[in-house]
């Protein structure tokens, strides 16, 4: 069996690299960027990449997000190689569902309170690149409540909720993993959105005109999901 074809045995990881190298110049103009990684991240699990500046975590998040192919090394998405994907294949994984959240500095931002905040002048924070260690602290803050307040279960949940419910008025389907939703409508995307709107309710719109966007924070409650689903019956299909 040709090995770039199929996952490897026993992986159950929705995303795999094996080996994966890449390497930028030639000769002796030759850098590695990545050095034989090799990486499982399972379904609905928090992974932070971290390291000094100049480690290849920027390298390694292109690669991921289908923004790069690696020089050596495999490559699997839900157990589908992804060299063998076409340009429209990995604009929609691009699209839909892969997103990475930048240096880390936007999750940090939300845990300052105005008491911590007066104490932080701009550049305080450093940056993840160069191993900031306040920026570092945050996201592990971050992920720290994201864990042990059952945030994940959450998602699940509402998720689950969001496609079993809210699939009425001009929705005709959602699309995307967990929260990053997308609700695919039979009318133009901005006329709901603009509808959802009037009735309270915040969404977004994408590069699809018929895609509205779900923007839902991950404390979000079934009453919301509840709120949602009925504004959407409402509205003329």
């Amino acid at each position: 069996m040709d090995p770039v074809s199929s996952a490897p045995q026993g992986s159950s990881a929705s995303l795999c690299l094996r080996d994966v190298v890449k390497t930028y110049g030639a000769d002796a103009d030759e850098v590695k960027a990545l050095r034989g990684v090799s990486l499982d991240i399972v379904r609905n699990e928090y992974v932070a990449i971290m390291g000094p500046s100049g480690s290849g975590k920027s390298t390694l998040m292109n690669v991921i997000g289908c923004l790069d192919v690696p020089t050596s090394g495999t490559y699997f998405l839900e157990g589908q190689p992804v060299a063998e994907m076409s340009e429209y294949q990995l604009a929609e994984i691009r699209n839909r569902r892969i997103e990475g959240i930048a240096a880390g500095l936007p999750m940090g931002a939300v845990l300052l309170s105005p008491r911590v905040a007066k104490h932080v002048a701009q550049g305080d924070l450093g940056t993840t690149f160069g191993g900031g260690p306040m920026a570092c602290a945050l996201i592990e803050a971050v992920v720290d409540i994201i864990e042990t307040e059952g945030l994940l279960a959450n998602v699940r949940e509402r998720s689950l909720q969001l496609r079993e419910t809210c699939v009425v008025g001009p929705v005709v389907s959602v699309q995307g993993a967990g929260l990053l939703a997308g609700l695919r409508t039979s009318r133009p995307a901005k006329e709901v959105q603009r509808e959802l709107l009037e009735r309270d309710i915040l969404t977004g719109t994408s590069a699809d005109p018929y895609v509205v966007r779900v923007l839902a924070p991950y404390v979000i409650e079934e009453r919301h999901i509840a709120q949602l689903r009925d504004a959407l019956a409402s509205l003329p299909a």
